[in-house]
């Protein structure tokens, strides 16, 4: 015992301990980096996205209007059939008109990233004859469209699993839609962003900006405008407070 206590004097217990410190702190700083490095790595990971193989148009292929339209409906193109006839512009992407005899359409497809190359939105005019397309053509030109494709159908991504996807978007519509949130008596009161009061409305307003964003970007679900505010509000979380009763 006597040696032992001659052992540990006062300067090497301070030694040891400074050491054990020391040694504590390298693990924690290890597990800091560890940990921020596998958080900020899956914060900002891109899912991997799943998309059928798109539809290739050319003039000369088997094809019925039936099935053509089919997958325009497939891929949540808008029909125009209550436009007036004959049908005028069609330039917006991802809407369709089948005119009356059914063997001709105007359609214009949304831009999309193809593995090979990008393509913009090209209004197109088909027409059908004995179960093949036998017209492609380019509406603003007149001239025959030797290949187009309609976007592809998204159909899952693998990264993340429960109920949350992640797509890179620019978001250049942010900005218009907090400046458009403003109030006139916010702007008198020279205030930058809205109210926290209003925090669940403006970030709806954001929210449905990037959305719209999205989809003229090919990049996310495709919503009508009529239905995307009444979408986005139905996935925004509402807390929900059970009410506790003393006992």
């Amino acid at each position: 015992m006597s040696a032992l206590r001659k052992f540990l004097t006062f300067r090497r217990v301070r030694f040891i301990v400074l050491l054990a410190l020391l040694a504590l702190s390298a693990f924690v700083l290890h597990l800091d980096i560890t940990i921020r490095a596998q958080f900020e790595g899956r914060r900002w990971a891109l899912p991997a996205r799943v998309y059928a193989r798109p539809l290739e148009l050319y003039a000369g292929m088997k094809l019925t209007p039936e099935v053509l339209e089919a997958e325009l409906r497939r891929l949540d193109y808008r029909s125009t059939a209550g436009a007036r006839f004959p049908y005028v512009g069609g330039e917006d992407p991802g809407t369709y008109h089948r005119y009356g005899d059914g063997n001709e359409f105007d359609f214009t497809t949304r831009a999309f990233m193809f593995p090979d190359r990008a393509q913009a939105a090209l209004p197109l005019h088909a027409e059908f004859s004995e179960g093949h397309l036998s017209t492609l053509l380019d509406r603003r030109t007149g001239e025959a469209v030797t290949l187009a494709r309609l976007d592809a159908l998204l159909i899952g991504s693998i990264y993340p699993a429960h109920h949350e996807d992640r797509v890179l978007v620019q978001l250049r519509s942010v900005p218009q839609a907090l400046a458009d949130a403003l109030t006139p008596d916010e702007m008198k009161r020279s205030q930058v962003y809205p109210e926290v009061a209003r925090l669940r409305e403006v970030t709806r307003r954001v929210a449905v900006a990037v959305v719209r964003q999205a989809d003229l970007d090919g990049v996310g679900r495709r919503f009508d405008d009529e239905a995307l505010d009444e979408v986005v509000a139905e996935a925004m979380w509402s807390p929900a407070y059970p009410e506790l009763v003393p006992v």
